[in-house]
């Protein structure tokens, strides 16, 4: 395959998923290992239990590596994420912690609308290693989430 300057993913099919994942300025082939759903968060029972509250960057950072069976040495993870009952129109953007805030969205959602989504993103390399962005209009409003994990991606052993 020839490298890409924009954001892609092209997938074979196989005993383990061999991916190869654009992700900033490299170009790096992984394996995705499936797990069973497993629940990483929920806005409204996990400490701090509160709603997250619209455009305060980098908004809520979570640790994904080490929970759910998820290793430590996982680059990317696949995950269901599911608005509930936000209080504005608006938007949630799951991101790598230690980078900038991209210009795409995991999920839209309305006022009161209970939405879901899946995707995969990357990790960031420390701990927090996911950062969770929330816009809604009018700003400043909050929203609750629930993210769940449905596998990672790592580098093949060598």
């Amino acid at each position: 395959m020839k490298r890409s300057t924009h954001r892609w993913a092209g997938v074979t099919l196989g005993a383990a998923v061999s991916v190869l994942a654009f992700c900033g300025p490299a170009l790096a082939q992984s394996q995705y290992f499936p797990i069973t759903p497993c629940r990483l968060y929920d806005s409204r029972s996990d400490g701090p239990a509160t709603p997250v509250t619209a455009q305060v960057e980098p908004g809520r950072q979570l640790t994904v590596r080490t929970n759910c069976g998820i290793p430590g040495d996982a680059t990317a993870v696949s995950y269901n994420v599911t608005v509930v009952t936000p209080g504005g129109n608006g938007f949630l953007t799951l991101y790598p912690a230690g980078t900038s805030l991209p210009t795409v969205s995991a999920i839209n959602f309305q006022t009161g609308d209970v939405r879901g989504n899946g995707g995969v993103v990357p990790l960031g390399a420390g701990d927090p290693d996911l950062n969770v962005y929330v816009a809604t209009d009018p700003p400043g409003l909050t929203s609750h989430f629930v993210l769940d994990a449905t596998g990672y991606f790592r580098e093949p052993a060598p």
